[in-house]
């Protein structure tokens, strides 16, 4: 543009433009960061209005302690199957006293010694097998046997010769093995093969022994065999007793052994006891009762409620009458000063709560 000329309006436009590009520019920079705090904003509003109401959980929870009741399980006691909590255990190595009990329980195990086969001359070597292997124990290893005449006195008339194959909790031989007080059962499951050759009878027994621990009911182990011939002059029987008969005698040695090695792996937090109490009320302090019991025991189990009965299951290092006396006396400090004892054995503690 020339001096004192007038101005035309490019040359305006043409100075102006490079301004126009920079506030525009900064107009876009300006959008680009209003956008994305727009949301922030909106947040940040919402935020800031009414509190929410408490949820109906927290709602229940602080309109029970403002009628001060107490937790579900002490507001109804017994009410379900869960009733007490989950299982109580004690953890670490035994007391001297839990140890000490241990290793006499071991040393004093009762023992029932039973055949499963009851047909023809197997029965009779069966029986004959029982004989023997009891002999052992008693005059071997110092420890107790029920002879097989007790067991027979006991068998249902449909079960002749015992059988327990398979060893059920209800089966009669572990049925009877409980109730006369042993502490290991002991099946013979054998067959008898047999073969007479120029007059003389040889006979040779194969099977296996099933060892049970009564209280559970448990199958601890079996100890496969398969015996040495025996001969006899004068009968397959003769030679069938003979063969099973020495076989359980060279074998009673490896059956207590074998038994105390699975006891004391089977049975960690001590011997286990299931425990019913009948007409139990429903305002008995179940949690305190079995807190109580956890002090003394290795483990209490959950406690529920079936036809009337509340049923838990105890494992402690103490014999039914030692854990007995324990639980009357839990009993007493939980309320429950009318209990009384209807049976205390091997694996189960039965008692009454009537007034």
């Amino acid at each position: 543009m020339r001096i004192g000329s007038r101005p035309r309006p490019s040359d305006f436009a043409g100075r102006l433009s490079p301004v126009c590009e920079a506030v525009g520019a900064g107009a876009r920079l300006r959008g680009l960061l209003v956008l994305p705090i727009l949301p922030l904003l909106l947040c940040l509003a919402c935020a800031s209005g009414p509190p929410s109401p408490p949820s109906p959980t927290a709602a229940s929870t602080l309109e029970g302690a403002a009628r001060h009741e107490p937790p579900a399980e002490e507001a109804a006691p017994g009410s379900g199957a869960g009733d007490g909590g989950p299982a109580l255990e004690r953890a670490g190595p035994l007391t001297p006293q839990e140890t000490s009990f241990f290793e006499a329980w071991l040393s004093k195990l009762v023992f029932l010694v039973y055949y499963s086969d009851s047909s023809g001359s197997q029965a009779k070597a069966g029986r004959a097998a029982t004989l023997q292997a009891n002999r052992w124990l008693a005059d071997r290893a110092g420890l107790k046997a029920i002879g097989p005449e007790k067991v027979e006195e006991n068998l249902p008339a449909s079960a002749p010769g015992g059988s327990a194959t398979g060893g059920p909790a209800s089966s009669p031989l572990l049925r009877i093995a409980r109730g006369l007080g042993a502490d290991i059962c002991v099946e013979i499951a054998f067959a008898i093969s047999a073969d007479t050759r120029q007059g003389i009878h040889l006979a040779s027994a194969q099977g296996e022994l099933r060892l049970y621990d009564v209280a559970t009911a448990a199958l601890l182990g079996a100890l496969p065999f398969v015996g040495q011939p025996s001969l006899s002059p004068s009968s397959d029987e003769a030679a069938a007793i003979g063969a099973l008969s020495s076989t359980l005698w060279s074998l009673m040695p490896q059956v207590v052994a074998e038994t105390k090695r699975l006891e004391s792996g089977l049975l960690g937090q001590g011997l286990g006891y299931e425990m019913v109490i009948r007409s139990a009320p429903r305002t008995f302090a179940v949690s305190a009762f079995r807190a109580s019991l956890a002090e003394v025991a290795r483990k209490v189990g959950p406690a529920g409620r079936e036809g009337g009965e509340l049923r838990m299951s105890v494992s402690a290092f103490l014999s039914p009458e030692g854990l007995s006396a324990l639980v009357m006396a839990a009993a007493g400090r939980s309320g429950l000063s009318s209990l009384k004892a209807l049976s205390v054995g091997p694996g189960s503690l039965v008692y009454d709560a009537s007034p």
